[in-house]
């Protein structure tokens, strides 16, 4: 059981994980309880290429509206849609940074 616990501590290592920070300007249903949480960064450009369409599940998304400013961080190998704006899953936790 201990090296169980070790294996799944080490792939929870936020140093494998991959971080996005922006605003949510929308949220959408998507299958299974999850969410579709739009996070734009406020970089100059496409919008379609700062924003980030994150799968978040049912325990993750209940707190989040629109509007929030929040990082996600996420397993960027679990699977991406790469339509633009890309459809990103395996969100791993979501940090609310302020409003």
């Amino acid at each position: 059981m201990p090296l169980i616990l070790i294996i799944f501590l080490v792939a929870c290592n936020d140093d494998d994980l991959s971080i996005f920070s922006g605003n949510v300007t929308e949220i959408t249903s998507a299958n299974n309880n999850f969410k579709w949480v739009y996070v734009e960064q406020e970089n100059e450009g496409n919008e379609d290429e700062n924003t980030i369409i994150f799968s978040v599940p049912p325990e993750m998304h209940e707190e989040i509206e629109v509007g929030d400013d929040i990082t996600v961080y996420y397993d960027e190998f679990v699977g991406r849609n790469d339509s633009l704006p890309p459809q990103q899953f395996g969100v791993e936790r979501i940090e609310f940074t302020g409003n």
